[in-house]
């Protein structure tokens, strides 16, 4: 009778207990979003689908909805490095917010202006059935142009 009590006790203060508290973000104006969309098209030679919608998994603890812009592509002849410094670069006062992590061809980053925010995920990766998952990246000679590169990004105001 005691455990059930107590079981009880704990469900009704898990039930009322928020898991934590969610930020509630805003997309960031659809010109905005657009032009954000054209300059990550032009460092990275992907175009980009603008949408509106819920932020991905990436960013979690936010609710409401952010300006999403995502694209594939092959054909992209150009250095992982060097486009990953080229989309910091390409704005200007923006500086490194909550995300930052990168591997040898993929990355999360985010960066913040005032209460804006812009994540995104870049990954490059062989064509399927070209190279196994067993071989490093650095190893596998199928030519940069046939690689698929990947990018999504959210636009959003906190």
């Amino acid at each position: 009778m005691r455990a059930t009590r107590v079981i009880a006790t704990l469900f009704v203060l898990a039930v009322n207990m928020p898991a934590f508290a969610e930020t509630a973000i805003q997309p960031l104006p659809k010109e905005e979003c657009q032009a954000i969309a054209v300059t990550l098209t032009k460092v990275t030679g992907i175009k980009l689908n603008v949408t509106e919608g819920t932020p991905p998994i990436m960013l979690e603890g936010l609710s409401g909805k952010a300006c999403l812009m995502n694209g594939q592509a092959t054909g992209v002849n150009r250095d992982f490095n060097t486009i990953q410094f080229k989309v910091a670069e390409a704005f200007p006062g923006w500086t490194t917010a909550e995300y930052d992590a990168d591997g040898a061809a993929a990355l999360v980053r985010s960066l913040k202006l005032g209460n804006k925010r812009l994540a995104y995920r870049l990954e490059m990766e062989p064509p399927k059935g070209t190279c196994t998952e067993n071989v490093p990246i650095v190893d596998c000679k199928v030519p940069m142009k046939r690689w698929v590169w990947t990018i999504e990004a959210a636009g959003y105001t906190r």
